[in-house]
C-alpha cells in the first residue's frame, strides 16, 4: 500500500493474488518461473486531473447519496501487476472475482461529516462512465470497508446532515404516496363541505 500521509489501506493478500492473477500467473509465480509483483496502490487524486464532465457525475450522486452540500475527497484505488521487472499492465478489472479493500477515513473526511459514502467511477469498456455507491460494510468509525471488482478512481461524499432527517428520510416511492394521501383526505373534507352547505 502507498501511505500518502493522509489515507491508507489494506485487502487480503490472497485473495487479490487469486482474483488479480491469471491461474498460470499464479502457478508461475508459487514454483518461482516467474517473478510475480502485485501492486495495490492508494493515492489521493490531484482535482486537476479530473474531468469536468467526471466531477459533475459525482457530485450528483453525492447529492443523490448524502447531500447537494456534500463535500468531495478523491482518491486513486490502482492494481499494478509486475512480472520478470516488466510492468504488465494496471489491472481495472477483475471480472467475477471481488476484493474487499479498507480504507483508513481521512481526518478531513472524518471530521467533515457525520454521513460518509464512497463514490466509484469506472471506465467501461463500452466508452462509457459509470458512476455508483460502495457500502461500507464494516462498524469502525474510523475505517471504510468496501467490496468491489472495479479499480479506478473513487472519492469520499461527506457532509454534517442532520440525523433526524436521515432517520426519517422518505423512501423511493413514499413522497409520492404521502402527497396523494393527502390530497385524498383533502377532498373528501371538501366534498363534506360541500354537501353541508348544499353547493353540490
Amino acid at each position: 500500500n502507498k501511505d500518502t500521509n493522509k489515507i491508507t489501506g489494506s485487502v487480503n493478500d490472497v485473495r487479490l493474488l487469486l482474483s488479480a492473477l491469471t491461474g498460470q500467473e499464479l502457478v508461475d509465480g508459487i514454483t518461482g518461473n516467474d517473478n510475480v509483483v502485485v501492486t495495490l496502490e492508494i493515492t489521493e487524486k490531484d482535482t486537476s486531473k479530473i474531468s469536468t464532465a467526471l466531477k459533475d457525475g459525482i457530485n450528483k450522486m453525492a447529492g443523490q447519496a448524502v447531500s447537494n452540500n456534500a463535500n468531495i475527497y478523491y482518491i486513486d484505488v490502482d492494481l499494478f501487476l509486475e512480472k520478470n521487472s516488466q510492468v504488465k499492465s494496471a489491472v481495472t478489472e477483475l471480472g467475477t472475482n471481488t476484493i474487499d479493500v479498507t480504507l483508513t477515513i481521512p481526518a478531513a473526511v472524518k471530521n467533515g461529516g457525520n454521513v460518509i459514502k464512497l463514490i466509484r467511477t469506472h471506465d467501461e469498456a463500452n466508452g462509457t462512465t459509470t458512476i455508483d455507491v460502495l457500502d461500507d460494510n464494516d462498524q469502525d468509525a474510523n475505517t471504510y470497508t468496501f467490496t468491489t471488482s472495479k479499480l479506478c478512481t473513487m472519492a469520499f461524499a461527506y457532509a454534517n446532515v442532520d440525523a433526524q432527517k436521515v432517520a426519517t428520510a422518505p423512501k423511493t416511492g413514499e413522497n409520492v404516496m404521502i402527497i396523494f394521501l393527502y390530497a385524498a383526505a383533502s377532498m373528501a373534507a371538501l366534498i363534506g363541505y360541500a354537501k353541508k352547505e348544499k353547493f353540490i
